[in-house]
């Protein structure tokens, strides 16, 4: 039997709507979960006992206010009395920066654009001075705010050690 012959069956005539209904859902849906918050924390040098830029990079499921605040707390081993200036490339409006204790603290000014979820952005601060030590286990926590704690996660940063060999 041939397919033109197959195709006349009432039978086969109802198969090829549901194939097509199935094969939409396939590839319109092809995942139904919620993406994940990535907040990531990168020194742009990170040598012990040296200053550097710090980048966060931000990519939530959640939008970000024009008015919101970017905390990064530090470990004690770190010096921010040098942090003065903060900014980004990906986001409008400004910033003013203070910090408190070990606490980077970047307040959206309120004049920029509300950041949609699920767009990666960053901010940059600088200069924060590396701990005299190398480690791999120092822990950096972000919290993203507005009126209210919008998310909160900590990041573990490895600072390599000057007497380091590089091969």
């Amino acid at each position: 039997m041939y397919l033109v012959e197959t195709d006349r069956m009432s039978d086969t005539k109802m198969l090829h709507p549901m194939l097509f209904f199935i094969a939409l859902m396939i590839f319109a849906y092809p995942a139904s979960g919620r993406p994940a918050d990535e907040i990531s924390v990168h020194p742009v040098n990170s040598v012990s006992n040296t200053h550097s830029v710090y980048q966060v990079e931000l990519n939530l499921d959640h939008d970000i206010p024009a008015n919101a605040i970017i905390r990064c707390r530090f470990p004690a081993s770190f010096d921010l009395k040098n942090v003065v200036i903060g900014g980004s490339t990906t986001i409008n409006g400004g910033f003013a920066l203070k910090v408190q204790d070990h606490i980077v603290i970047l307040q959206r000014s309120g004049l920029g654009e509300v950041i949609k979820s699920n767009t990666p952005v960053d901010v940059k601060f600088a200069e924060v001075f590396n701990p005299d030590s190398g480690s791999d286990d120092y822990v950096l926590q972000v919290e993203i705010l507005a009126n209210e704690l919008i998310i909160a996660k900590q990041d573990v940063k490895l600072i390599i050690s000057p007497n380091a060999a590089v091969q």
